[in-house]
């Protein structure tokens, strides 16, 4: 993916946002209708909701790590009881 400037213009494509786009977003292998325009504004909410959704699910992997570390201790346990 390649993060440039547009080359003319434009609206920024989120939604009903009235803003001229300040970034185009495209992918190296997509054509140029491909390309996704956004406005700075757009892309500093796209940001925080991207960040906010990883580290949700760093969190769910954090805890299923331990849940299955758990789940194991929990097993050897058992087996050295006998």
């Amino acid at each position: 993916m390649e993060l440039t400037k547009p080359k003319y213009r434009i609206r920024c494509e989120f939604g009903v946002c009235k803003n001229f786009a300040n970034k185009t977003i495209k992918h190296s292998r997509l054509g140029i209708g491909c390309a996704l325009n956004i406005c700075d504004e757009c892309s500093k909410a796209l940001f925080e909701l991207l960040k906010r959704e990883f580290k949700e699910m760093k969190k769910a992997e954090v805890t299923e790590v331990a849940e299955t570390v758990e789940i194991v201790e929990a097993k050897k346990k058992k087996q050295n009881r006998f």
